[in-house]
């Protein structure tokens, strides 16, 4: 019988300060974070691969990981064990304690306030060393009190588990792939800080010119905030609007009344307000919130309702199409990147390396649980969020640079579908190793189409679209966002046209989504279950047709992330010469500490494509290919 390390830890700003651990249903203790990474028996049970460790989600292993202490599985993530029981409730340990073990519900004591972390809303985290003794007690009191906390809730969790029978399940396929992700996570995606630098100068420097744009076209005051979706909101859909302003009283020559309207003069300042003129345009629908009517019932300032309803209007073409994704590059990765890439040693024991002794990384997240559908979600920062097909999104891909093999699968999700449908059209196209995309255009619009073609993007565009029942204005927005501007009625012809053309999809899309009517859930085809409260009785219209579309999403997608979860693990089960850094989308990025052999390569592309031991109707293709940067592949 092995034994269970039960693990809870307190740490601020990469400081350790406190570790509370318990092993079995021993007493539980909390040391200083200084002392307890070295104490022998935690260090000896952090490595002994006979301890299962229980956490709650993996930020607390993946510290000491990044911290260069040796970590050894099984790892069960009590997030991991709610999330098989059902992937749509709140996972956070606070919501999940409430649920499986209320009697041990207790004040939540630290609360973040502005960008600091606070005890007891008192004492700054940060500021530990300087806080009084008794404080410093409570707080290893209430780091105890979590650990004790987890443990039962990891037992409660596993005995339902056990109940709904999934304890299997969990163990075979989700415990594993834990392990996969923590390490991947650790080991981090080498990145050049340098180029960045450049790359981020000349893209604010793109920025800066597409505002001045804007501003121009709409003699907009300096104080007006192209980020601001309000202020943007007003200047589009009113005639005319006040922007607040305080001018220093200093300023020469001031603004006329004509422009600028006083309504008091202070000390310093002369307070009043710009008088703008707006854009006028008819107001886009309010911002839905899925599965629900609106949201706020203001008008969207999102890129494909504004492009959709106003896509020839020059000032919203400039606004979406070139300020907003600049500033998006921008904000979320160039300027972001120097601020969270680490520089480490790289130490390969037992192996001989040719690469230098330090790199800089960036070691983004990888949510085990961040969907419902079983996909990997991104985080700090979005990886998956990089536009793939620009030219700027594949300079940013260009950035991480190393002894990279990666390769993606091809039209992974399409396949799946034909595979669920067996409709004939896409069985042969697959099978014999044709495009669907062109095949799909040749239906929409006559013809034959190349790999470069118009008619090849914009059916991919559809191909996509109508995957999960989509309806027209959906699809007429997404066409139009990608460059091919489409009205709703015409998108309602090619759905129509697509309905027919794979008829034996059509219909098992429909009997999934009957199916779920009756049952509230689906089956992905590793067995996982997607369970859909949208179908439940008493929900709306608008949430019934979420459901439709979930229903489809939920299998599809589900069932390519149970692909790509097994092919992750019996990679790195076959393969220790390859550490896996990343899964992006249909997309697998590993370091090579060796270079494969012409065998070895071909092994690795049979395990993507066959190893998972899934019998499908149609073959997968995933070719990996040796990268200097991300962009090569």
């Amino acid at each position: 019988m092995t034994d269970t390390l039960f693990l809870d830890i307190e740490d601020v700003d990469d400081r350790l300060l406190l570790v509370g651990w318990a092993l079995n249903d021993g007493d539980t203790c909390s040391l200083d974070g200084q002392t307890a990474p070295q104490t022998v028996e935690f260090r000896a049970r952090l490595a002994d691969p006979e301890t299962t460790k229980v956490t709650q989600g993996d930020h607390d292993l993946r510290y000491f990981l990044l911290h260069g202490h040796e970590v050894a599985g099984p790892w069960h993530n009590t997030m991991v064990m709610a999330w098989v029981l059902d992937e749509n409730q709140p996972l956070d340990l606070e919501s999940l304690t409430k649920k499986y073990t209320p009697a041990l519900v207790k004040s939540k004591a630290i609360t973040s306030v502005g960008n600091r972390l606070y005890f007891r809303k008192r004492w700054a985290l940060d500021e530990y060393d300087e806080w009084p003794e008794a404080v410093k007690w409570n707080f290893a009191g209430y780091n105890i009190r979590d650990v004790d906390t987890l443990r039962s809730l990891y037992y409660r969790l596993r005995k339902e588990l056990v109940d709904d029978e999934w304890e299997a399940y969990w163990l075979a396929e989700e415990v594993p792939y834990s392990g996969v992700l923590l390490r991947m996570e650790s080991r981090g995606l080498p990145v050049d800080l340098d180029a960045t630098a450049a790359l981020a100068t000349e893209v604010r420097g793109l920025r800066d010119d597409s505002e001045g744009r804007l501003r121009s076209m709409a003699s907009l005051p300096q104080s007006f905030n192209l980020n601001s979706p309000d202020q943007v909101r007003e200047y589009l859909f009113s005639n005319v609007f006040a922007l607040k302003e305080d001018l220093p009283m200093s300023m020469d020559p001031l603004p006329g009344d004509d422009v600028f309207e006083i309504t008091s003069v202070g000390r310093t300042l002369i307070h009043g307000h710009w008088l703008c003129r707006g854009r006028g345009l008819e107001p886009t629908p309010p911002a839905k919130k899925k599965g629900q009517a609106t949201e706020g019932g203001k008008p969207s300032t999102e890129a494909k309702e504004l492009l959709y309803k106003h896509g020839e209007d020059p000032w919203v073409r400039e606004y979406c199409l070139e300020f907003k994704r600049l500033d998006k590059l921008l904000a979320t990765y160039l300027d972001k990147f120097p601020k969270v890439a680490v520089e480490v040693g790289i130490t390969v024991p037992g192996r001989e390396s040719d690469e230098s002794p330090t790199s800089t990384r960036i070691f983004g997240r990888f949510n085990q649980t961040g969907t419902v559908t079983g996909r990997l979600s991104s985080s700090d920062p979005n990886l998956q969020n990089i536009p793939a097909r620009r030219e700027l999104g594949k300079r940013v891909r260009a950035l991480f640079r190393g002894r990279f093999i990666i390769g993606d699968y091809d039209a992974l999700e399409m396949r799946l579908m034909a595979h669920f449908s067996g409709d004939p059209r896409l069985v042969k196209v697959f099978a014999e190793g044709g495009d669907p995309h062109a095949l799909t255009a040749t239906a929409i619009f006559g013809g034959r189409y190349g790999h470069d073609d118009p008619e090849r993007g914009a059916a991919k565009e559809i191909n996509y679209g109508t995957q999960y029942g989509g309806g027209a204005r959906t699809l007429a927005m997404a066409l139009t966002k990608a460059g091919f501007p489409t009205k709703q009625d015409v998108a309602r012809g090619y759905i129509e046209t697509i309905d027919s053309f794979y008829p034996r999809l059509t219909a098992w899309k429909n009997r999934v989504m009957w199916r779920a009517k009756d049952t509230h859930y689906v089956e992905t085809i590793g067995g996982h279950r997607r369970r859909l409260p949208t179908f439940e009785e008493g929900q709306g219209f608008k949430a019934s047709g979420y459901g439709d579309r979930q229903a489809v999403n939920s299998v599809v997608q589900g069932s390519a992330a149970d692909i790509l979860r097994r092919v992750m693990l019996r990679v790195d089960r076959e393969f220790p010469q390859l550490l896996l850094l990343a899964q992006i989308h249909d997309e697998l990025i590993w370091q090579w500490l060796r270079r494969l052999i012409v065998e070895e390569m071909r092994a690795l592309q049979w395990e993507c494509e066959v190893g998972h031991g899934f019998n499908l109707r149609v073959p997968l293709v995933f070719v990996p290919h040796y990268c200097e940067g991300w962009d090569e592949k």
